[in-house]
């Protein structure tokens, strides 16, 4: 298994009670996927360089676990469907 960091950018039109529901969701997705050992940052509410979906802020979280290539692909297209996220990366960390 691999060591991965995903980094998630929530819309800002989510209340901030709600943001621990989202940021559970997804761990869930990346459970579902075959990710261990998960690790959350919450960066909190950041203004962007330029829009993203005609918004200007976005908050953001870190997720780093571990998983196989094959569960990043599933991950990935999992959070594509999610509505709330205005952008994700994910990057393989080195060994």
């Amino acid at each position: 298994m691999r060591e991965y960091e995903n980094l998630v950018i929530i819309t800002p039109e989510i209340p901030e009670d709600e943001i621990d529901k989202k940021i559970e969701d997804i761990t869930s997705v990346i459970k579902q996927c075959g990710g261990q050992d998960i690790t959350v940052e919450k960066w909190g509410m950041r203004t962007f360089a330029y829009p993203i979906k005609k918004k200007d802020r976005g908050f953001y979280v870190l997720f780093t676990h571990k998983c196989t290539p094959k569960g990043v692909n599933m991950l990935q297209k999992a959070l594509k469907s999610k509505d709330y996220i205005l952008r994700f990366n994910c990057i393989k960390k080195e060994a």
